[in-house]
Formats: C-alpha cells, sequence, structure tokens
C-alpha cells in the first residue's frame, strides 16, 4: 500500500455537508466515485493505492478552503485473507 496524506484543518469549525456524490462500474469488479463536498478543512492532498485488501483500489483527494473533490477506482469485492485471493460469490 502506497499512503501519502497532508492535511490542515480548523479545528474550531464543525462544518460539513454531504455535496453530490457519483458513481457507477467501469467492469464487473470495478467502480468509480466521485464526491465534492465541504468540511473543516483549509489544505489537504491524499494519494492512497491499495491492493490485496477490501476494495483495493486508486484514492485521490483534494481540498482546499472547506471546498473538497474525492475520486476513487475500486475492487467492488473483499479480500480473503485465509486464501490470499479476491473472495467467490455466488451469482
Amino acid at each position: 500500500m502506497i499512503n501519502f496524506r497532508f492535511s490542515i484543518t480548523n479545528p474550531w469549525s464543525t462544518l460539513f455537508d454531504a455535496g453530490w456524490c457519483w458513481g457507477n462500474k467501469l467492469t464487473k469488479h470495478k467502480a468509480w466515485e466521485c464526491q465534492v463536498y465541504r468540511s473543516n478543512v483549509l489544505a489537504e492532498f491524499v494519494f492512497e493505492l491499495t491492493h490485496r485488501q477490501d476494495h483495493a483500489g486508486l484514492r485521490f483527494e483534494f481540498g482546499l478552503f472547506t471546498w473538497c473533490f474525492t475520486l476513487v477506482i475500486h475492487d467492488t469485492r473483499h479480500w480473503n485473507y485465509d486464501r490470499g485471493c479476491w473472495e467467490i460469490y455466488e451469482e
């Protein structure tokens, strides 16, 4: 897993507005989500790349002066840690 996070928040603010969220499937097991929202963030940058875990994928977040943007591309399956592979679901 690669995880880089930089964040400066306003500790005296309780601002949070869920804003807008969009998402859809890309393939059978891959999906994307995009969200724009407001929070107590003054400046934020997040980059995350995961594998071999539940909903592994790419996450990018950017926030400036209370406005935040998130883009996620992830696997819709859960990881089976005992077997070392994706869970198999009956259709």
